[in-house]
Formats: structure tokens, C-alpha cells, sequence
């Protein structure tokens, strides 16, 4: 029993949908910092290779400007001061676009990857933090493994790339001292971009595995037990005991408004112990009948018990009280094939309340009742059916109508 609890509480299986959703809401999401810095070197280069020019006119005309003062300025208390301030504040107009471009790459690629997910659990003290055994964990760790191994793979990457292009155009290199003006610069500016743009298919190569395998540590590090998903299903469902709690309340109080309804019902069919249905036919409200009220065992019995005291006539029709069970629902009109068999009682209940003031406390029976045989669960083989009249022996019905306890 231990060992299949233990395996129970491996956390093995993959998380539920639920289960990212609410690390999401706390921040975990999956992020790849060489996704990150492949996007914001590509980001550089391609802003260098557009402004590239004009970027470089600029800021050699911002350090021409910066060496060049008059003599009278030179000597002025605040001169270094506001010219300095000048200087850093242009210096920063011309940096701009590649800031703008690197920060707006490094959005993008956290979008890309887990999406935008904003949560104030990260500003949340956490002193467990500070301990040293958790942090020697962490230190020999599975995860920390793969981050030294990825750096260790990004700067072998880097560094081979760079070999290889500095190897590759050696002689544009060496060929930069003799290059004049204008023509030097260009040559050192393409030199700079094209160094980018192979650095960034290099890692663009490295970020394609990172990527997956931040992907592949997100899902690992939210596995599930077994008991887990149970319990975030009992969460998300409700606790069975409460739901079966409110549902046990919420049966009770239909059927104590089914019960306040009987004491309004015109009469009560029973079967003559097992069933009881209540009828109401208002003709105001409605054209035809209606059930009111309907039970069987226990709730049967408080319904006939009700109708004594209320005054409801009891009328022992069992083919009438079983089909009127099984085929009408609670405040619903009674369906048109049971039509005759109601209105016979119906109308014997009205003939009833003209010779008496109150009806019987005991049900009266006889009463010969038309009944599809398609609706009487008994004659279409019900075995719950044909267990209720076995044991009140309804076997036939009787062709005598006892009126007040006397055969009529």
C-alpha cells in the first residue's frame, strides 16, 4: 500500500490545462534567453544596416563637436558642465534607434514564446530563498546542468563564428589602415553588420534549441501527481460531499413545495399503497389537468396522509397511478392518451363532492379506469413495475366502487 502511494504521488503525468493556466496567472511561463538575445543582436544589425550610414555621420560630427571650443569658453565655471550635457543628450537622439529596436526585440520574443504574463508573485518576499542547502540543490541540480551546458554550447558558438569570420575576410581586416576617409569607414561598417548577421544565424541555431527545451522544462517542472489532478478536480467541480449536500437541500425543498401543493389538488390516485399521484384541474389556468404532486414508498405515503387531512379525496386506480407516474412530470399537463382515464376520475371525484361534504379517509376503489396498456409500466415489462403490484397484490382490478368503506 506504501509503495502505491509513493507511486501515486510521483509527480509523472503531464500537466492539465488548469494547471498552466494558473502558472501563467503566477508567472511561470516558459522564456529562452537565447531566443531573447538572438531576436536583439538581429534587431541591431538590421537597424545598422538601415541607419548604418547616417548613424555613423552623426555621431562623428557629435565627437567633432565635442573637441572643438573657443578659448574664452574653455575658461567659463559651467562650460563643461552644459556642454557635457549637450553632448550626452545628442549622443543618446543617435543610440535611440538601436535601443528601440533591441528593447522592442526583446518584447517580441518573449511574446513569442509564453506570451504576456504580468504577476506581482516575483516582488513577494521569499526567504526560503536564502537558504544555503536549497541553493547547493539548485547548484548541482538537473536544471543548472542545462544552463551551463547551454552557455557553455552559445559561447563555443560564438567564439568558433567569430574565428571563422575574422579568418574568412582577414584581408578586408588588414586592408582598413591603407583605406582613406569615407572609404574605410564604409568598408569597417560592413565588416560590423555582416559580423552581426552571422552571430545571429548562429544563434538563431542555438536559440531553436533552447527554445524547445525551455518548453520541455516549463512542462516538466508542473507535472502532476495523481492525487493532484484529483484534487484540482474536486476543486473545479466542487467537493462531492457538498454537491451531494446541496442536492440532498435542494430535494427537500421541491418536495416540501410539492407537499404545500397537495392540500390544492382536486384528488389523489394512488396504487393503493406504493404510488400517489395529486391532480389539480383548474379550469381557469388550464384546459386539462395537471400533476401537482407525485411519489412513491415514504413520499407517498406523507402525500396520502396530507390529502386526509386536507380533505383530497383518494381514489385507488394502480394502472392510472403507475402510468401517471412514470409519464408526467411535476407542474406539467397530463399527456392526451391518459385524457379518459383522468376525466373518469375526474368526474367521478365532482359527482362525488355533490353527495358529500367530505371525502373518505379511506381511498376509494372500483373505479373502472381506461389505461393505454403501452403507458402501464406493468404490462410493458417493467421489473420495478412488476415488483410494486406483486406486493399489493394488484393483481386485477375490482369491478366494486366502495363509497365511504361500502361496496356501491
Amino acid at each position: 500500500m506504501a509503495a502505491g502511494a509513493d507511486d501515486d504521488q510521483e509527480r509523472k503525468l503531464a500537466p492539465t490545462e488548469r494547471r498552466l493556466e494558473r502558472a501563467r496567472e503566477e508567472g511561470q511561463v516558459p522564456r529562452s534567453r537565447s531566443l531573447s538575445t538572438a531576436l536583439m543582436l538581429g534587431a541591431a544589425a538590421g537597424t545598422l544596416a538601415l541607419l548604418g550610414r547616417s548613424l555613423f555621420d552623426a555621431s562623428r560630427h557629435l565627437l567633432a563637436r565635442g573637441l572643438t571650443f573657443g578659448y574664452e569658453e574653455a575658461f567659463r565655471d559651467d562650460f563643461a558642465s552644459l556642454h557635457g550635457s549637450a553632448l550626452v543628450a545628442d549622443g543618446l537622439l543617435i543610440a535611440m534607434p538601436v535601443c528601440v529596436a533591441t528593447a522592442l526585440a526583446a518584447i517580441a520574443a518573449s511574446l513569442a514564446l509564453g506570451g504576456w504574463s504580468f504577476s506581482t508573485r516575483g516582488l513577494t518576499p521569499d526567504f526560503s530563498r536564502l537558504s544555503p542547502l536549497k541553493g547547493l540543490g539548485k547548484l548541482f541540480s538537473l536544471n543548472a546542468t542545462l544552463d551551463l551546458g547551454k552557455l557553455l554550447l552559445e559561447s563555443v558558438v560564438v567564439v568558433t563564428v567569430v574565428v571563422v569570420f575574422v579568418r574568412s575576410r582577414y584581408a578586408e581586416f588588414a586592408t582598413l589602415d591603407a583605406l582613406a576617409g569615407k572609404m574605410g569607414h564604409a568598408q569597417l561598417g560592413s565588416l560590423v553588420v555582416s559580423a552581426f548577421g552571422v552571430m545571429v544565424v548562429a544563434l538563431a541555431m542555438v536559440a531553436a534549441i533552447d527554445v524547445g527545451l525551455s518548453i520541455w522544462r516549463h512542462r516538466r517542472d508542473l507535472r502532476m501527481s495523481l492525487q493532484d489532478i484529483r484534487d484540482e478536480s474536486r476543486e473545479a467541480d466542487g467537493d462531492p460531499h457538498v454537491k451531494a449536500k446541496i442536492r440532498s437541500q435542494q430535494r427537500q425543498m421541491a418536495q416540501r413545495r410539492m407537499m404545500q401543493a397537495v392540500p390544492d389538488a382536486d384528488v389523489v390516485v394512488t396504487n393503493p399503497t406504493r404510488y400517489a399521484v395529486a391532480l389539480r384541474y383548474d379550469e381557469a389556468r388550464s384546459a386539462v389537468p395537471r400533476v401537482v404532486a407525485k411519489g412513491t414508498g415514504e413520499v407517498a405515503a406523507r402525500i396520502r396522509e396530507i390529502a386526509v387531512e386536507s380533505g383530497v379525496a383518494l381514489v385507488e386506480a394502480p394502472p392510472l397511478a403507475r402510468a401517471l407516474h412514470k409519464h408526467c412530470e411535476i407542474g406539467a399537463d397530463i399527456p392526451q392518451a391518459l385524457y379518459t382515464g383522468v376525466a373518469q376520475v375526474i368526474a367521478f371525484i365532482y359527482n362525488l363532492r355533490s353527495t358529500t361534504t367530505r371525502p373518505s379517509a379511506t381511498p376509494y376503489a372500483g373505479l373502472a379506469v381506461e389505461v393505454p396498456a403501452e403507458l402501464d409500466p406493468l404490462t410493458t415489462g417493467g421489473s420495478d413495475a412488476i415488483a410494486d403490484a406483486a406486493a399489493e397484490g394488484d393483481a386485477t382490478v375490482s369491478t366494486a366502487l366502495r363509497v365511504n368503506g361500502a361496496a356501491a
